[in-house]
C-alpha cells in the first residue's frame, strides 16, 4: 500500500512537471502553486476549451457547418445528373471563383495581420527611442556641470 501510494505522488510530481515545462510564461502563473496534475490539466483545459457549455456549442455550430456542406454536396451531385455540359463548366467556374475568393480572404487578413504586426513593433521601436533620447536630453552632460 505504502509502495503504491509512493508510485502515485511520483508519477503525479512526474505529470505535474511535464504540464508546468509545456506551457508559457504567460500561462504559468495560471497553474502556479497546484499540487496536483490533475487540478492543472482540468484549469488549462477550462481556459483554453471553455466550459463544457461552451464546447457544446462550439460543437453544435461546427456540426452544422458540416450538415451544411454535406446538404450542398448531396444538390450537387442530384444537380449533376440534370445538368448540362455549359451548366455544369459554369458552376465548377463558379466553384473555383468561390474558393479563390477564400483564399484570397485568408491570405488577405494573414498580410493585414503581418502589417498591423509591423506597426506594431515600429511604434514600439519609436517609442522606446524616444524614450532613450529623452533621457539623453535629461542628463546634463559633464563639461555642463562644470
Amino acid at each position: 500500500m505504502q509502495r503504491n501510494y509512493k508510485e502515485n505522488v511520483k508519477r503525479n510530481a512526474t505529470a505535474l512537471r511535464f504540464i508546468q515545462q509545456a506551457v508559457g510564461k504567460p500561462i504559468y502563473p495560471r497553474i502556479f502553486g497546484i499540487k496536483k496534475a490533475k487540478e492543472a490539466w482540468e484549469i488549462l483545459k477550462t481556459e483554453f476549451q471553455g466550459s463544457k457549455k461552451v464546447i457544446t456549442i462550439k460543437l453544435q455550430s461546427l456540426w452544422r457547418q458540416f450538415e451544411t456542406l454535406s446538404m450542398k454536396e448531396n444538390e450537387m451531385t442530384k444537380n449533376l445528373r440534370t445538368l448540362t455540359q455549359f451548366e455544369l463548366m459554369g458552376t465548377l467556374e463558379a466553384y473555383e471563383q468561390r474558393m479563390s475568393n477564400y483564399n484570397n480572404q485568408q491570405l488577405e487578413l494573414a498580410f493585414q495581420v503581418k502589417t498591423h504586426f509591423q506597426e506594431f513593433i515600429a511604434t514600439r521601436k519609436r517609442g522606446i527611442f524616444l524614450q532613450s533620447s529623452t533621457r539623453e536630453r535629461a542628463r546634463p552632460k559633464i563639461s555642463e556641470q562644470g
